[in-house]
């Protein structure tokens, strides 16, 4: 993978998980163990936020599109059941060895 590449998923992924860690300090699960380390581990992840931003206002159009669309991304393969992970993975890897067939055929299942 690219470097740049890499850089953009490090710090996408790093806003993303600050905003659902943040979540979690709403929830009855916050608390001991896990309200320790995420109050160690937010101000860390909050530090990287000027960089997601420079990082995009240079790069992109939209970071909050972006950032949604790396967020929903994740949100769909999080849904994936673990055993059908292999079926998804393979479904990248046909999409990376042939994008035009993978969007026909997303195009004839989703009816787009």
């Amino acid at each position: 993978m690219e470097i740049v590449h890499k850089i953009t998923h490090a710090i996408i992924t790093n806003q993303i998980a600050l905003n659902h860690n943040e979540d979690l300090k709403h929830t009855k699960f916050y608390k001991r163990e896990l309200k320790q380390k995420l109050n160690l581990l937010m101000p860390e992840l909050i530090k990287c936020e000027p960089e997601y931003d420079a990082f995009f206002n240079k790069l992109e159009d939209s970071t909050i599109e972006v950032y949604q669309e790396y967020d929903a991304f994740i949100k769909a393969v999080a849904s994936v059941p673990i055993w059908d992970s292999r079926n998804v993975r393979l479904i990248i890897e046909a999409y990376n060895a042939n994008p035009k067939a993978v969007e026909g055929i997303i195009k004839k299942i989703l009816k787009v």
